[in-house]
């Protein structure tokens, strides 16, 4: 270990030493050196990335679409998962191929469940998420074509925005319910604010629809949007 510390040493004094000596004696040809070596660093880099890029995608292909291939992948990779929210604290997430057993999560009043379909992004990176009431995995659920312009939620003297799809995950699910359960569960994993119970029992929402309609409403646990085919109600 000691040897290899000492060769390590030895190895950046040597290189320190010739790094100035090149600075100090050779000038112009040291400076067109650093130039020219950053431009090729640099264009090898843009290149891999690109390369990298364009075989990933290819073997990524290759690997989902034989069966042999995917023996050799960690299962737990693209399992499916449902987390268990009570009182903007995740109580417990399960990991899933099929199915989670009631018994496997805690008996809590008034929690929210939130069913992430791993699998199905595994190719478009977008997770869908369902928005749950009790832990019964959906067999099937159906994506909307609706989505909000704006969707701008009042804390305080502070607005957060709620963006409900993004490169990365997806709220606009047939059924889905945005309630007071969803914006204390979307608060806390977004804006990292917890305690809300005890700092409102209802929200302020102003937002802008598909069809470019400016609404404000008051989202509580029983006013609240339900996501449609289509479009979206409100419950007042």
């Amino acid at each position: 270990m000691w040897s290899l510390i000492q060769t390590i040493l030895k190895t950046g004094i040597f290189a320190v030493l010739v790094n100035n000596f090149l600075k100090n004696n050779y000038p112009e040809k040291y400076q067109e050196f650093i130039v020219t070596f950053s431009f090729q660093a640099i264009y090898i880099y843009s290149k891999g990335q690109l390369i990298y890029g364009t075989y990933y995608k290819q073997m990524s292909s290759l690997v989902n679409s034989n069966m042999f291939l995917k023996r050799f992948i960690k299962k737990d990779i693209y399992l499916n998962e449902i987390c268990q929210y009570n009182n903007s604290q995740m109580i417990i997430k399960c990991l899933n191929s099929s199915n989670i057993l009631d018994s496997e999560f805690k008996s809590i009043n008034n929690s929210i469940y939130v069913y992430s379909d791993n699998k199905q992004g595994i190719n478009n990176k977008c997770i869908n998420k369902v928005i749950l009431f009790s832990p019964i995995i959906p067999t099937i659920y159906e994506i909307s074509t609706m989505k909000f312009m704006m969707f701008e939620v009042k804390l305080a003297d502070k607005t957060y925005k709620f963006d409900l799809k993004t490169d990365k995950s997806n709220y606009y699910i047939v059924d889905n319910i945005i309630n007071k359960k969803f914006i204390d569960y979307y608060l806390m994993n977004y804006y990292n604010i917890t305690q809300l119970n005890s700092v409102s029992d209802k929200y302020n929402v102003t937002l802008i629809d598909h069809n470019v309609n400016m609404k404000e409403i008051e989202i509580t646990t029983d006013n609240f949007i339900t996501i449609t085919k289509n479009g979206y109600l409100y419950k007042a």
